[in-house]
């Protein structure tokens, strides 16, 4: 796999925080943020670092602009549902889960 290719960053990157190395992940987010134009799986990809972090704002933040960028994004729809769950949000939390 030739990881320079900027369509593999985003994915690269959560294949790094899938394996919990959120630096590696972190790394492949600037690369993907300096080559492309910002889309829904980068957005998610920021998503994804600040909810490993408990940084639930700034996960939150970068869900709803996914969802924007893409509102058939399913799994950003998931995770800003996980993240309305953290924040005692119940009812935008069932609607984002059902959106999913």
């Amino acid at each position: 796999i030739n990881r320079d290719l900027p369509e593999l960053f985003a994915p690269l990157g959560m294949l790094y925080l899938e394996n919990g190395d959120i630096a590696g992940a972190e790394n492949y987010l600037v690369k993907a943020e300096t080559a492309e134009k910002a889309g829904a799986e980068i957005e998610f990809l920021r998503g994804m670092i600040y909810f490993k972090r408990n940084e639930n704002a700034s996960a939150l933040a970068a869900f709803e602009k996914s969802i924007k960028l893409d509102p058939n994004f399913a799994e950003a729809h998931y995770y800003r549902a996980a993240i309305f769950d953290r924040l005692k949000r119940d009812t935008e939390a069932v609607a984002s889960y059902g959106e999913a």
